[in-house]
């Protein structure tokens, strides 16, 4: 899946289907900036909108704004991300697993970056220790 940032209170101009779109948002919390808004072209090219996601580095200290390449298939180790809440995990669900699962680890997300048996896992995330560490 290919992902496209895109700046702040802006749309995609002519998606292509299975496109995933980060849009920027300017919201300041305690001095990071690293929300973004996720859509995704869906099979008929409808741009569907998913939600707020978080993009974090590991290491970041404020003030700070989330630097991820403008395109990417893949974050790197570096990153992790949680959506902002219930809605937008739902809205990554209705577009099936394939893509759900794909979309979250593109965007390094531990929820399928970590076991669910992991006992360590927030030990883990706290210290920035990928699995193949």
């Amino acid at each position: 899946m290919q992902f496209t940032v895109l700046p702040f209170r802006t749309r995609p101009d002519s998606p292509n289907p299975g496109e995933a779109f980060l849009v920027r948002d300017n919201w300041d919390d305690y001095r990071f900036k690293t929300t973004f808004y996720l859509l995704y072209a869906d099979e008929g090219g409808e741009v569907r909108e998913l939600g707020s996601v978080k993009i974090d580095r590991f290491g970041m200290s404020a003030p700070a704004t989330t630097s991820v390449p403008e395109d990417f298939e893949t974050l790197d180790d570096a990153f992790f991300s949680l959506g902002q809440d219930d809605a937008y995990y739902e809205g990554l669900r209705e577009l099936g697993a394939d893509v759900q699962q794909t979309a979250a680890f593109a965007r390094r997300e531990p929820t399928v970056l970590l076991p669910a048996n992991d006992p360590f896992a927030e030990v883990r995330l706290a210290e920035g220790v990928t699995l193949s560490d």
